[in-house]
């Protein structure tokens, strides 16, 4: 949700908004997540006096998300060997700009799930 103050300068006025989704290191394995976003999403909207609900969605390729929460193999010894993490925990941020300069910025409660290949979509 944006809200925006009456008589504020960037009303009529077109913000951009940009959402990036990335996987959030929660330390719960040995290989960290994939630094690269899941998906950017650029959009921008008219501001208006008062409240306006925001809802960007994009579809994503199911192998781009997780599996399982980490990928094991083993080594000669028969012990674990983790080689590969997930993106099984993410995050949204959120950042809203209006003539050339950042007005806002946030960042989405933390999602957990398996909702990959092998996971509940």
């Amino acid at each position: 949700m944006v809200s925006c103050a009456p008589f504020d300068p960037a009303i009529g006025q077109r913000v951009s908004e940009q959402v990036v989704v990335r996987a959030v290191d929660e330390h719960d394995a040995d290989v960290n997540p994939r630094s690269s976003p899941v998906v950017e999403i650029e959009d921008s909207f008219l501001m208006a006096e008062g409240r306006q609900h925001r809802r960007l969605e994009r579809a994503v390729h199911r192998t781009d998300l997780d599996v399982a929460q980490d990928w094991w193999d083993t080594d000669q010894g028969g012990s674990t060997v983790p080689i590969a993490e997930w993106v099984d925990h993410i995050a949204a941020e959120v950042q809203l700009s209006y003539a050339g300069h950042v007005v806002a910025e946030g960042t989405s409660p933390v999602v957990t799930g398996s909702w990959g290949a092998l996971g509940r979509d």
